[in-house]
C-alpha cells in the first residue's frame, strides 16, 4: 500500500535526468574521431597502424581534457557550498551560500502562520508526520516531493496494519489548491480504503474545492488550520516540532532524490529557472514548479 502511495506522489513536477550509458558515448567519440581522421589525413597515409596510432593519441588527449574539465567543474560546485548540516532523516543536507550576501534564514523565534507558510515541502511533511505521531497514530512520510503529492500514510491506532488516512501536503506556492487537486486525493483515498483524506494546503483552497469536500470525509486544512492543530499538543511537543521545522534554512526545497538542498538556476527572459539538486555531485533531480 505504501509503495503505491509513494508512486502516486512522485513524478508530479520533479524528475531525474536520464543519463546516457558510457558505452554509447565512447562509441560516438570513436566514430567521430575515425571520420575526422579519414577527412584530414591524405589517402596515402591511411595505413592500419597509422590509423590506430592517431586514434590512440587523440583518445588520450580527449581523456586528459575531460579530466581537467571535470576537476574544474567540481571545484566550482564545491565553492558554492558553505557547510554540511545533518537532516532529521540522517541524510546530509548542503546549505548553499546565498546569492548577493543574503543571510540564511534562522529559526523562527515566534511560531505563527506567516512562518508556517514559508516552510519548504520536506519540513512541512515532517511537521505533519510529527503531529500525527504525537497524537498516537503510526504515521510516516512518503517523500512526495515539492509538487505536493501524497506525503503521509497514517495507520489506525488500534490496528497499525489498517490504513486510517492519507494526507497531501502543499506549500504556500502563491495559488490555492483547486477542485482537481482535492478530487484526485479523495479518489486515491477511496481506492486505498482510507477512512479519511487530509489536504494540508498552506496556500488555501478555492470555493469549488471547499464545496466538494463539504459532504465527504475530506478535510481541507490551510495554514491557520494546521497551526490550530499543532496548538492542541502540549507545549513541550509543540516546541520540539516547531524547532525541528524552522531550524536553519527552512525555505530552500529539499531534493526528493538524495535529501540535499536544491538550488535555483538563473532566471531567463524574466522567467524563474528550475530548481536542481544542489549537491557537489548532483543526482540530476529537477523541479519546474514555483516555491514561495
Amino acid at each position: 500500500m505504501a509503495a503505491r502511495l509513494g508512486a502516486w506522489g512522485t513524478g508530479m513536477g520533479w524528475k531525474r535526468r536520464n543519463r546516457r550509458a558510457p558505452p554509447v558515448e565512447v562509441g560516438v567519440w570513436l566514430l567521430a574521431m575515425s571520420l575526422a581522421y579519414l577527412l584530414i589525413v591524405p589517402s596515402g597515409e591511411r595505413r592500419l597502424v597509422s590509423i590506430v596510432g592517431h586514434l590512440l593519441g587523440w583518445g588520450v588527449l580527449l581523456v586528459l581534457c575531460a579530466l581537467i574539465a571535470a576537476l574544474v567543474l567540481r571545484l566550482v560546485r564545491r565553492s558554492r557550498v558553505s557547510d554540511v548540516l545533518p537532516s532529521a532523516s540522517g541524510a546530509p543536507v548542503l546549505r548553499l551560500v546565498p546569492p548577493d550576501g543574503m543571510p540564511v534564514p534562522v529559526a523562527a523565534a515566534v511560531p505563527g502562520v506567516d512562518a508556517l507558510r514559508q516552510l519548504e515541502w520536506k519540513r512541512l511533511e515532517d511537521l505533519c508526520v510529527g503531529f500525527w505521531q504525537a497524537k498516537g497514530y503510526p504515521a510516516r512520510g512518503l517523500n512526495a516531493g515539492p509538487s505536493g503529492g501524497v506525503g503521509l500514510s497514517i495507520a489506525d491506532r488500534r490496528d497499525p496494519a489498517r490504513l486510517f488516512a492519507v494526507a497531501q501536503c502543499r506549500i504556500a506556492s502563491g495559488y490555492p489548491a483547486g477542485l482537481d487537486d482535492v478530487r484526485a486525493l479523495w479518489t486515491l483515498a477511496a481506492h486505498e480504503g482510507a477512512k479519511l483524506a487530509l489536504f494540508y494546503g498552506l496556500g488555501g483552497f478555492t470555493d469549488a474545492a471547499r464545496a466538494y469536500a463539504a459532504d465527504r470525509h475530506l478535510r481541507l486544512v490551510d495554514a491557520a488550520g494546521l497551526m490550530a492543530q499543532l496548538r492542541t499538543l502540549d507545549d513541550t511537543r509543540f516546541e520540539a516540532l516547531w524547532r525541528a521545522a524552522t531550524d536553519g534554512d527552512y525555505r530552500t526545497p529539499t531534493c526528493p532524490g538524495c535529501g540535499r538542498s536544491m538550488r535555483r538556476l538563473p532566471a531567463r527572459d524574466g522567467v524563474a529557472g528550475a530548481w536542481v539538486c544542489g549537491g557537489a555531485r548532483g543526482c540530476g533531480t529537477r523541479w519546474l514548479g514555483p516555491v514561495a
